[in-house]
C-alpha cells in the first residue's frame, strides 16, 4: 500500500474517534435525560461498543482492506482524545438542548391532537350518553 491510503485510513480513524466521542456524549445524555437504571447500563455499555466496534471495522474495510495496525489505534486516540478535550462539552449542551426542543415538539403536537380531536370525541360522547340517558328516563 502507499502512503497516501495510510494517511486517509489514519484521518479516517480520526474521524471515527470523533463520531465514537460524540455518540457517547449522546447516550450519556440520553441515559441521564431518561432516568436509565443503574443495572441496564452495562447492557447498553455493550451495545455502545458493539457498534463502534462494527463502524470501526467497516470503515477500515472500505479504506485499507481491513487492515488493523498501530496508526488506526493512534488515529481513534487522537480523535477522542481531541473531541473530549475540545468538542465535549458544548455538544452535551447542545444534545441537552435537543432533546428540551423535541420534548417541546412532542408536547404541542399532544396537546394540538388532544384540542382538536380528543376533546371534541369526548364532548360528542358524553353529549350522546347524556342524550340517552335523559330518553331513557322520560321513557321509563
Amino acid at each position: 500500500m502507499n502512503a497516501s491510503i495510510h494517511f486517509a485510513t489514519i484521518g479516517a480513524m480520526i474521524l471515527c474517534g470523533l463520531g465514537m466521542g460524540t455518540a457517547f456524549d449522546v447516550y450519556r445524555v440520553a441515559c441521564s435525560r431518561f432516568s436509565v437504571r443503574r443495572w441496564m447500563l452495562p447492557g447498553f455499555d455493550v451495545v455502545y461498543w458493539a457498534a463502534a466496534t462494527l463502524v470501526v471495522f467497516r470503515v477500515l474495510l472500505a479504506r485499507n482492506e481491513g487492515e488493523v495496525r498501530l496508526y488506526v489505534f493512534l488515529g481513534i486516540a487522537i480523535g477522542i482524545t481531541g473531541y473530549f478535550g475540545l468538542l465535549s462539552p458544548t455538544v452535551i449542551k447542545l444534545v441537552g438542548a435537543m432533546f428540551r426542543a423535541v420534548r417541546s415538539v412532542l408536547l404541542f403536537v399532544w396537546k394540538t391532537i388532544r384540542v382538536v380531536l380528543i376533546v371534541p370525541v369526548l364532548w360528542i360522547v358524553r353529549t350522546l350518553a347524556r342524550l340517552i340517558d335523559i330518553v331513557f328516563v322520560v321513557t321509563a
